[in-house]
């Protein structure tokens, strides 16, 4: 088998908790042929103290230092620097299964793919326990807007760019990049990348392990800049995807971005409700909504997005309750 070099980008930020995993996970690696990319994007804290330890000890590491830029803004750095035919993104709070590089480069290179999706592992910090992603597994090498169709029309894509594994020249043919100063990049990158990918397929290994941790962006109460950058992003695909051939068929992809929308009700405090009148898209929900499902929450969502959040959380509080009894 050929052993192509990999370029695997690690952005940190503050990251001093989490950091020695994940840079462990990757200097183990079984493949070998790696370039390891650490992007520190104004960290304030020891993070730099242990990425300086791993980088003395293996030749393989390089260090690029930049003003806080954002995740983007981090990525699209590591995208410059790398040499490597493909790229693993590798969150600097997160971790890899040893194997992980060698079975994404031995599948990618048996079938000549731009694009290689893996399957992932939900990890919390203030618990033991791990739940693995089970979901829908694409086994024929796709045309990617075919494998987004797919995907979407059976619940199971997955917008994360760290779950995913690219031919570099795929991505700078395209110019594919994060859009900057943007929370949630990875909704806008990976359709786009996906639209224009050739060749794209999932593997069943588990390749990544996710932290969830309780001071991540993600988890974060004050969602507000999240709002706004989901509902912007939305739009901008929806411009970007209309442009595209009319052989397409799109109702899968506009569905998804209706319900992103439908989505940031759910990530609203009650304090934040008037301010939220003037971000929601009532319009656009209704007209992008093609599935009777997603139908039925706009029509709520644009009566009153009120009672759909307190539908939400009440039907939360059920399910919660359901799974406690079944627990004892």
């Amino acid at each position: 088998m050929n052993s192509p070099l990999v370029s695997i980008i690690i952005p940190v930020y503050n990251v001093e908790k989490y950091i020695q995993k994940c840079l462990e996970s990757v200097v183990n690696q079984s493949y070998s042929n790696i370039e390891i990319i650490i992007i520190d994007d104004g960290s304030l804290d020891k993070s730099n103290l242990i990425y300086t330890e791993f980088a003395l000890l293996d030749p393989r590491i390089q260090v690029h230092k930049k003003t806080n830029g954002g995740l983007s803004s981090a990525r699209n750095l590591g995208i410059e620097k790398a040499v490597g035919k493909y790229i693993f993104f590798v969150d600097s709070d997160d971790y890899i299964d040893s194997l992980s590089v060698e079975k994404l480069v031995g599948i990618s290179e048996e079938n000549g793919l731009d694009m290689l999706r893996g399957r992932y592992t939900t990890c919390y910090d203030q618990s033991p326990k791990i739940y693995e992603e089970q979901k829908f597994i694409e086994t024929k090498v796709q045309l990617g807007i075919n494998y987004l169709n797919l995907n979407l029309k059976k619940n199971s894509y997955k917008p994360m760019a760290w779950l995913y594994f690219y031919k570099l020249e795929f991505l700078r043919n395209y110019k594919l990049k994060f859009k900057e100063g943007r929370l949630h990049e990875d909704e806008e990158f990976t359709l786009r990348a996906l639209y224009y990918a050739k060749k794209v397929l999932d593997t069943n290994y588990n390749i990544y392990y996710y932290l969830i941790r309780e001071e991540s962006i993600t988890t974060k109460k004050d969602k507000r800049k999240n709002i706004e950058s989901l509902i912007k992003t939305t739009h901008e695909l929806y411009s970007f995807f209309r442009k595209t051939t009319p052989k397409i068929n799109l109702n899968q992809i506009y569905d998804y971005l209706a319900r992103i929308q439908i989505r940031t009700v759910i990530m609203l405090r009650k304090s934040d409700f008037t301010w939220y009148r003037t971000q929601l898209d009532r319009r656009f929900i209704l007209k992008n909504s093609r599935r009777l499902s997603t139908f039925l929450r706009a029509l709520i969502v644009c009566i009153s997005y009120r009672v759909y959040y307190h539908l939400y959380k009440y039907s939360r509080k059920i399910k919660i309750s359901q799974l406690i009894i079944l627990i004892k």
